[in-house]
């Protein structure tokens, strides 16, 4: 072997070793973190119209956990209003394992429009003392096809355990 092969055989495994020490690796901590707080939005605002006219049905699903405490809160339905759940450590823990799971600190959106608060969405917030991250997703608020399914599979997970307790009024 040359010293030009040795020279390119020596780029390339760096090149290589450099591409793997690169990937991206999740910093949730395995465990419930102190000062948590999650937040998860759906807004279905209607359809905006050239004129600025808005038409169609607002509508707005949250839910929101702090500490032992988990806030659900629907309108747009007939049956609309607040509902406050106490929860236990075991199911704050089981919430949180759906943001361990899903790597959530490692979604991205492609891009953030000017008009970020314009139009539908749903949104995943995450804020604990080391840590505060929101990701947003709609059409307006695009994700990688790897980012949007631990997106959804974690608004699935949350969606099961906090919007089932209450009647349906759409998704």
């Amino acid at each position: 072997m040359n010293i030009r092969s040795k020279s390119v055989c020596g780029v390339l495994t760096i090149f290589i070793l450099f591409s793997f020490g690169c990937k991206r690796i999740s910093q949730m901590p395995k465990e419930v973190p102190a000062n948590l707080e999650m937040r998860f939005d759906n807004k279905l605002l209607g359809t905006r119209h050239r004129d600025g006219f808005v038409s169609g049905l607002g509508f707005v699903r949250s839910a929101v956990i702090s500490g032992n405490q988990m806030s659900v809160m629907r309108s747009g339905c007939e049956e609309e209003g607040e509902e406050k759940l106490t929860l236990t450590n075991d199911e704050i823990n089981e919430i949180y394992q759906y943001f361990v799971k899903s790597e959530f600190d490692l979604i991205e959106n492609r891009r953030l429009p000017a008009d970020a608060e314009d139009g539908d969405f749903r949104e995943i917030h995450f804020r604990s003392d080391d840590t505060v991250k929101s990701v947003k997703y709609s059409e307006r608020f695009p994700l990688t096809e790897k980012h949007r399914e631990r997106f959804n599979n974690i608004w699935t997970d949350i969606d099961n355990f906090a919007f089932a307790r209450l009647p349906s009024c759409g998704k």
